[in-house]
Parts: structure tokens; C-alpha cells; sequence
């Protein structure tokens, strides 16, 4: 408001803040800079390395994904052969001998790092286990070869998870025979008390 006489002045326009113009500028950034990548990524996936190394990712995603569900059957085994023990005071002669009463999922015996593709086909290895073996005695296992060429170098490797009748889960791998890794890998139930 102006009293009377007075010469009104004018309103200044306000100038964009600081912060308005750096958040315009930083999107702007992301926009340009992920669309780069986009190309990039693009340019990369349909060359022959890069098709090379999406086969690689592919077939580590493949094995990562059937290696955890491994674990979990072979858990599953292990425990169904407690149970076994436990009710017949002797082990199965074959891990089929499990399904239904101490297993009752029968798919739970095929894993898909297993190169027979039929579902009825046990993939897991198992040796009868002796009356009294200790509770450290290997139970089941379950191993896969790898063989990638990777860049130009070629990669052999065999990995072998086992479970023993304490619920122990190790995991080892070779290469060209040779022991390269060996690790425990965590047990989320706990190990059954007493001598099998």
C-alpha cells in the first residue's frame, strides 16, 4: 500500500535461488551422465566381449542361485537322515529311501548345477554312513565343474559342498586338482546332541 503522494516503487523480480539452479544443474548432470552410460553399456553388451562377459555374469548369477538352494537341501538331507537314524537306529542305503516320511519333498534331491536336467535324478552324492560314525562323518555332497573361458582364459574348476552328520557345511574348490579355496559355511540350525 502507498499513501497518498507517494511514488509507488517497483517490486524486484526475485532472482532463482542458489539451491534451485545447483538442483537443476546436479539433474541435468545425472540425465546427460546416465544416458551416456546407457550408450556405453549398450555399445559394450552387443561386442563380442561384451556378449562374452554377459555369458560369464549369466552363468555366475546360474550358479550362485542353485549353489545357495544346495545348501538349503543339503540342510534338509541332513536332517531327514538324523531323523532316519533316529527312528531306525541305522542310515538309509540310498537317499531315496528318505521320501516321503523323512523328506517330503522329493525335488529337494535334484539341484539344478546338476548336468542331468531329469528331476527324478538324485544329485547329491551319498555313502551309507557305519553305525556309529562320528557326528563329523561327511553325510552328502553335492559337486559341479565350471568351465569358462573368461577373457580369453580358460577357468576349470570343480566345487564340492558336503554336509556331515553335525550339520557342518564346507565348501571347497579346485582348480586343475589343486585345493584353492576351502571355507565353513554357516549353519542355521543347530547340531543334533549325542552319537548317531
Amino acid at each position: 500500500m502507498t499513501s497518498p503522494g507517494q511514488v509507488p516503487v517497483p517490486q524486484q523480480k526475485k532472482a532463482p535461488s542458489c539451491w534451485l539452479i545447483g538442483g537443476l544443474g546436479c539433474l541435468g548432470i545425472i540425465v546427460i551422465g546416465g544416458a551416456v552410460i546407457g550408450f556405453f553399456a549398450y555399445g559394450v553388451s552387443q561386442s563380442a566381449r561384451g556378449k562374452a562377459l554377459g555369458s560369464i555374469i549369466q552363468s555366475v548369477q546360474h550358479t550362485v542361485q542353485y549353489q545357495v538352494a544346495a545348501e538349503k537341501d543339503l540342510e534338509d538331507i541332513q536332517a531327514a537322515l538324523v531323523r532316519y537314524h533316529e527312528a531306525k537306529k541305522h542310515y538309509p542305503k540310498s537317499l531315496r529311501e528318505l521320501v516321503p516320511t523323512y523328506l517330503a519333498d522329493p525335488s529337494e534331491l535334484h539341484n539344478g548345477l546338476d548336468p542331468n536336467p531329469d528331476p527324478n535324478h538324485i544329485s547329491f552324492t551319498y555313502v551309507k554312513i557305519p553305525p556309529h560314525a562320528p557326528l563329523s562323518t561327511k553325510a552328502a555332497n553335492i559337486t559341479w565343474n565350471t568351465n569358462m573361458n573368461a577373457m580369453g582364459q580358460q577357468m576349470d574348476s570343480e566345487t564340492i559342498i558336503s554336509v556331515s552328520l553335525d550339520g557342518q557345511l564346507v565348501e571347497a574348490m579346485f582348480q586343475n586338482g589343486k585345493l584353492i579355496m576351502r571355507q565353513d559355511l554357516p549353519t542355521p540350525g543347530s547340531a543334533p546332541s549325542g552319537q548317531p
